[in-house]
């Protein structure tokens, strides 16, 4: 997770639209317990403006990819060369990091829980391509194209549910959030045991009361959403 990202996680903190402790935020970001609670009392100091400025001291080389991390990933990645940025995260989680038989593996190249705005600079950096498939005149005929960033935010808001041992105590809750596709903001979260509609209610809920309705949502994988009649 960028300092970015990190910042926005402790201003819905603050402002009370995220219920996590400071634990917890350490276990999501990677970042230490006192460095977050440094940047906090930044954030009501000085605001998000002058943090997201000046709060990066100290603070890159604890969340940095390292050179091994990335060659692990770019690796496993060849193993999947026609998917989404989305689809491939999921599978690297579930595969790799939330794997116990690919514990060595996560210790040994120093794996962490990336976020989706990570994997989206990797596919950009290496020049990935994500497929999106687009409705044409021919029946079944998909167009496969890279979808562009949304130009303004509020425009689009992609959601996502992330299963972790988030509270460490060897328990998988799943966290769902909802990001601004065009700043990378993380606007609204919410916990709960499973991926689960009503996690997505609570915290679309939460999105709606701060932030208004968006103009359109984003989701790129689960059945939840999908109708059984197809």
């Amino acid at each position: 997770m960028d300092r970015k990202e990190v910042i926005n996680l402790l201003s819905k903190k603050l402002n009370g639209d995220l219920k996590i402790s400071y634990d917890h935020l350490a276990v999501l970001t990677n970042y230490s317990k006192r460095q977050l609670i440094r940047l906090s009392k930044s954030l009501n100091e000085k605001g998000i403006d002058s943090t997201l400025k000046h709060g990066n001291k100290g603070l890159a080389a604890h969340n940095r990819a390292s050179n091994d991390e990335i060659d692990f990933i770019v690796n496993f990645k060849k193993l999947y060369t026609n998917i989404t940025i989305a689809q491939f995260r999921d599978i690297y989680l579930e595969d790799i990091i939330f794997n116990p038989s690919r514990k060595e593996d996560v210790s040994k190249y120093n794996l962490k829980p990336r976020s989706i705005s990570f994997f989206q600079r990797l596919y950009k950096e290496y020049k990935w391509t994500s497929p999106v498939k687009h409705r044409s005149h021919k029946r079944d005929s998909p167009l496969h194209l890279l979808r562009e960033k949304s130009p303004r935010a509020g425009m689009l808001v992609q959601i996502d549910g992330t299963p972790f041992d988030w509270f460490g105590n060897g328990q998988l809750f799943t966290l769902h959030m909802a990001v601004d596709d065009a700043t990378n903001d993380i606007l609204a979260g919410w916990f709960t045991k499973n991926e689960c509609m009503y996690g997505y209610c609570k915290m679309m809920e939460l999105l709606i009361k701060k932030k208004g309705i968006p103009l359109a949502i984003y989701s790129d994988k689960h059945t939840i959403f999908k109708s059984p009649e197809g």
